[in-house]
Order: C-alpha cells, then sequence, then structure tokens
C-alpha cells in the first residue's frame, strides 16, 4: 500500500474517508484521513478477469453456461457490495465517495447496504486509472 501526503490546497479530512474509482468490474480504494490517503488493495475477482466474448462458452471454455459482460458485472457488484460492507466495519469509514460510469449508479444504489449509502456522495465518471491527487481534485470540486 503506498501512502500520499494530501497537499495544502486541498481540505484536511476530518472523518475517515474512502475515495473510490470503479468501473464494471474492479475498483480502487483510497482511504484519506487528516492530510494521509492511502491505496488500498483494487477490489476485483477472479470471475471478472474474463476473456470471454458474448457468445457461448469462449476461448477454452467447454460445457459452460452463457456468460456476458452483464453477468460479470452482477458478479462484480456483488463482490463489491460484499467488500464494501466488511471495509466499512473493519475501517470505520465515516464518509463514501463513489466514482462510477452513468451506467452503474442505480445499480449501485440498489447493491450497497443501506447504512453505507446514507453516508456516500456519487461521482458519475469512468476514472479508475486516474492519478490519486486527481481523485483529490474531483472530490473537493464536487465534494
Amino acid at each position: 500500500m503506498r501512502t500520499w501526503q494530501i497537499p495544502q490546497q486541498y481540505p484536511e479530512f476530518e472523518e475517515k474517508t474512502a475515495i473510490i474509482a470503479m468501473d464494471h468490474h474492479r475498483a480502487v480504494v483510497y482511504i484519506a484521513h487528516g492530510r494521509e490517503m492511502t491505496e488500498h488493495v483494487a477490489l476485483e475477482t477472479p470471475d471478472t478477469q474474463f476473456e470471454y466474448s458474448d457468445r457461448e462458452g469462449g476461448p477454452g471454455v467447454s460445457g459452460s453456461e452463457p456468460h456476458n459482460k452483464e453477468h460479470y458485472a452482477s458478479v462484480f457488484l456483488n463482490f463489491f457490495a460484499d467488500a464494501m460492507a466488511k471495509m466499512d466495519q473493519a475501517e470505520g469509514i465515516r464518509r463514501y465517495h463513489i466514482f462510477m460510469p452513468v451506467d452503474m449508479k442505480n445499480i449501485v444504489d440498489k447493491k450497497l447496504p443501506q447504512k453505507i449509502m446514507e453516508r456516500t456522495i456519487p461521482h458519475v465518471g469512468n476514472v479508475t486509472k486516474s492519478d490519486p491527487m486527481d481523485l483529490l481534485e474531483r472530490v473537493n470540486k464536487h465534494g
């Protein structure tokens, strides 16, 4: 895990805050508190590391049910919701900023536990490859 000092131009995070950049198959998680921001392990499941086409089977797969992108997105979102509930309890997160593609917002709203959604500020955007300081800028601008 890497840790960054939060530059003075951004407000200090008085409450432990998770800043999450997610797409349909992966989430990058940072925890900010005080003047530090720490990168946590990316959330992804082996089931979302797919090379399947939308056709039945796929390369090297025989006898499997058809799996398409929607199936893998659903698998990931279930995994993500479970991981968020565990992280919430283990880390004592007080606020969440979740960046996600526009087509995921309603699904994420339904999948995450209500106690987390009540403390979540959703942001639209597929920014999983963004620099942590870019995410801080986005949180500061829309936060």
